[in-house]
């Protein structure tokens, strides 16, 4: 996916090859299941905090209800993701850039915490996962690996773009042209 033109309302990218629905993907597994274990302080002491606990897990829920239903409608909707000459584009306005970062971050810290939360040494065991043959029992932690790379990848295009200077489509066709 690479930012084709930016304005003071909206971004557009083109997507690569099944890029689209990759991403399409990624978005339809909102919301995953989570494993939120919260903890309001190291003093937790059982049933002093639980009011507050289910409070803050109410709110979560909502949040993420509200999300859905805000991405309900960005998928739906034929300004959002078109066809120009054979390409698939995604245009989003500044206002929706918070929120779609909110679901994709959202897909990766569930997808972190469904697999066990690993840390940096665990990254190499799970790469072999989607390179080598995978058993039926570790098709789930390879899928949330993909799921977890690939919305990190999604966010960090977005988050990129944001630090760019405006750009019109033929300045970034221009750009295309002299990356050869």
């Amino acid at each position: 996916m690479e930012l084709v033109e930016k304005t003071d309302q909206r971004i557009t990218f083109r997507f690569h090859p099944s890029g689209k629905d990759q991403l399409l993907s990624i978005l339809n597994c909102f919301p995953l299941p989570s494993k939120w274990e919260v903890t309001l302080s190291k003093n937790d002491h059982e049933g002093e905090l639980e009011e507050d606990r289910k409070f803050l897990e109410e709110s979560l829920d909502s949040e993420r209800q509200s999300l859905q239903s805000t991405l309900d409608t960005f998928l739906n909707s034929p300004v959002t993701f078109y066809e120009e000459d054979g390409q698939n584009f995604l245009r989003l306005g500044l206002d929706k850039v918070e929120w779609l970062l909110q679901i994709l971050n959202d897909i990766r810290i569930s997808s972190w915490q469904l697999l066990g939360s690993p840390g940096p040494e665990d990254k190499e065991n799970l790469e072999k996962l989607i390179q080598d043959e995978i058993p039926e029992e570790s098709m789930q932690q390879a899928q949330l690996f993909l799921l977890l790379e690939l919305a990190g990848y999604y966010q960090s295009v977005v988050i990129e773009s944001l630090d760019r200077p405006n750009l019109s489509r033929d300045e970034a066709e221009n750009q295309d042209g002299d990356d050869s």
